[in-house]
């Protein structure tokens, strides 16, 4: 009974112990109690806002290179002359002329040329170049009868003898510069050259003039104003005509004949009308090559001296020459059909000045009556003509 008793106890306090240790682990095995909060801080600065990133870079720009010069289209002048296209003034002078015009201005101006009185006619061509018609004319002062009678001494008949052409622009050119009346009568207009003839003739074509007597009665186309009532003193017809007509008005008759040069005589084959040609060294006469006034104001500085720099007595000279340099083939072409040339003699050339000083003093009186000094004029002219006279 004793031993049961010991054995219970001892089972009893076995079971207690077991409970006291289940008890102890299950302690064990509560989780940790959450750790306490940390202590609240201030909250941190928001950061600033990152800046904007930058553009990409766009394509790289195309080197810059310097501009092309504007194409500038050049200053066109017309050139408008009555000789004919093919003829020696308008080969040899007025398309030299023109194409150093444009040179001398390093192409800035363009030169378009009107021969054969294509854009004007000859005795219209003042007036077409002072309207602006025409920017540049060329023409025989001949075709104007009184309207330039100071510049008209060129024409007095008999006034200079055995000259040529280019020794008479000579003598024109250092005149005209010399005496502001003469340019007074070009005042509207620019003076850009002047050109005379080698002497005139007189031409026909049935009656021979050998002396100043057979000129009576004759139909005879004059030019000029000074020329005209020489020719009517000594009892001719004088008559007017443009260079063009000539040829018809010879061979229908209508006119006996003409007044004119070389040139004139060979450029419009008139040597097929002329039978007769009476080598009087009449008159070495003026032609001009002006320009529109405002044209030529309108022109810059440049192009003006560069203009300037191949006209003047150079480009009349130019002219001149080419009018010379026909005497020896118009010679031969007439010779050739036949024509009979009658040289005058010293005495009878004397003959002829004598009976052409007259006209020389009714010139003097109308120049004294617009203030020219006529009598210096005369005396000047007659000793720059000894002065290049050709021997």
């Amino acid at each position: 009974m004793k031993k049961r008793h010991l054995h219970s106890v001892s089972g009893y306090l076995c079971i207690m112990v077991m409970l006291v240790v289940v008890l102890v682990l299950s302690a064990c095995a509560q989780p940790a109690p959450a750790p306490a909060p940390a202590p609240a801080t201030a909250p941190a600065p928001k950061p600033a806002p990152a800046p904007a990133p930058a553009p990409a870079p766009g394509p790289a720009p195309a080197p810059t290179s310097t501009p092309a010069p504007a194409v500038t289209k050049p200053i066109e002048l017309r050139f408008a002359y009555h000789a004919p296209p093919l003829g020696p003034i308008a080969k040899k002078a007025h398309e030299v002329y023109a194409k150093e015009i444009e040179k001398a201005t390093g192409g800035k101006v363009k030169v378009t040329i009107y021969p054969g009185e294509t854009l004007t006619l000859g005795k219209d061509t003042y007036e077409a170049v002072k309207s602006g018609i025409t920017d540049i004319g060329w023409a025989f002062v001949g075709l104007f009868p009184g309207r330039f009678p100071i510049l008209e001494v060129n024409f007095l008949p008999s006034l200079t003898q055995s000259h040529t052409g280019q020794s008479a622009t000579r003598i024109l050119w250092e005149t005209f510069n010399k005496y502001p009346q003469m340019q007074a009568e070009f005042a509207d207009v620019k003076v850009l050259a002047f050109n005379a003839q080698d002497p005139a003739f007189i031409a026909t074509s049935k009656k021979p003039v050998r002396t100043l007597e057979d000129l009576k009665g004759l139909k005879l186309r004059i030019t000029g104003s000074y020329t005209t009532d020489y020719m009517k003193r000594l009892g001719a017809v004088p008559l007017s005509l443009s260079p063009a007509d000539i040829y018809d008005s010879m061979q229908k008759g209508v006119i006996d004949g003409y007044a004119m040069n070389w040139e004139g005589t060979m450029g419009r084959r008139l040597y097929e009308q002329a039978k007769f040609i009476t080598v009087s060294n009449w008159y070495t006469g003026a032609f001009f090559t002006i320009m529109n006034l405002s044209k030529w104001k309108s022109l810059p500085p440049d192009i003006q001296k560069a203009i300037e720099s191949v006209s003047g007595l150079e480009a009349g000279t130019q002219v001149a020459k080419a009018m010379d340099d026909e005497e020896a083939p118009c010679r031969a072409e007439l010779k050739k059909r036949g024509a009979e040339i009658i040289e005058l003699s010293d005495a009878d050339k004397a003959k002829w000045q004598e009976a052409a000083k007259p006209v020389w003093d009714k010139w003097a009186a109308d120049a004294k009556a617009k203030g020219a000094p006529a009598d210096e004029i005369l005396k000047e002219i007659l000793s720059l003509a000894e002065k290049y006279r050709i021997k």
